[in-house]
């Protein structure tokens, strides 16, 4: 088992306290990456047709000191299961990624996740205002989740 973890950027972080949605489509992002890196090594390594993966992921919502700070923990195989000649399942394990193949992985998921982005209009060029339904909708509750992901205090005399 290998574990992977995906951080995101604090405007992010944001926006996934609430947006049950895009959290799903970037874990789907990042699970599928991680699987075509496995699948890819495994056919080189063995010539194999069709292998499989397995994961299991754990979505924290909080950080160390509480704070809103949603991430990804995934514990991945680190092998890829196949059937074998008499159609019996065999896991066959692969040796860990190289620092070039978490790179490829890294850089994979930040352009996907770009482009994610873009087409559900949460790029770069937007204002979080005009494009965050929380800030409009619920500005109390945006304020809230903001200061914690800061890791600032929200409301009283310690507010800041």
């Amino acid at each position: 088992m290998r574990q992977w973890v995906l951080t995101l950027p604090f405007s992010l972080r944001f926006r996934l306290a609430y947006d049950a949605r895009l959290t799903s489509e970037i874990l789907r992002l990042f699970i599928r990456v991680i699987f075509a890196s496995l699948r890819r090594r495994a056919r080189r390594r063995f010539g194999l047709c069709a292998p499989r993966c397995g994961s299991v992921t754990f979505v924290q919502r909080f950080g160390d000191a509480l704070n809103l700070n949603l991430h990804f923990h995934t514990l991945v195989l680190d092998g890829v299961y196949v059937r074998d000649a008499a159609h019996e399942i065999r896991f066959r394990p692969l040796p860990a990624p190289d620092d070039y193949e978490v790179g490829r992985i890294a850089v994979t998921i930040a352009r996907r996740l770009a482009r994610l982005l873009e087409r559900r209009g949460l790029g770069r060029d937007g204002s979080i205002v005009e494009v965050d339904p929380c800030c409009q909708d619920q500005p109390l509750l945006a304020s809230l989740y903001g200061a914690s992901v800061r890791q600032r205090v929200a409301t009283g005399p310690r507010r800041g």
